[in-house]
């Protein structure tokens, strides 16, 4: 049933992620990050790790660490274009982390949290405004 619905989410969220434009990839990114990272660890660790008491918290942040970013600054002031499928490809790999064999629920510590972190970025994620 979980492989059903890891399926299910991660198909849905990667055609999701195409429709992405300038102003909502911070929403996309953010739900595809934090829906993954609640997916595959524990979420009582998430919060001692990573301080996030649930994964509205989670959205909320990381859609505003991205809000806050150079790029988004530059696309806001018309100094950047958007690149959709940089974002899509972005999206689509942290999506897949969910189909990895370390997404099992286990506890999120330091070490498993900068492998997250390293696993789930993709050189597109740095190229969506540019």
């Amino acid at each position: 049933m979980r492989t059903m619905y890891l399926s299910f989410a991660l198909t849905s969220s990667i055609f999701l992620a195409g429709c992405a434009s300038g102003g909502s990839y911070p929403d996309s990114y953010a739900s595809a990050y934090c829906g993954t990272m609640f997916a595959c660890f524990d979420a009582g660790s998430i919060d001692n790790v990573a301080g996030w008491d649930n994964l509205s918290d989670c959205k909320e942040e990381t859609a505003e660490d991205v809000r806050q970013s150079s790029g988004y600054d530059g696309w806001e002031e018309g100094e950047l274009t958007f690149n959709s499928d940089a974002a899509a490809n972005c999206i689509e790999e942290v999506q897949e982390f969910q189909v990895d064999s370390d997404c099992d629920g286990r506890n999120l510590d330091f070490i498993n949290y900068a492998l997250f972190a390293l696993d789930v970025a993709h050189e597109d994620c740095g190229s969506v405004y540019e």
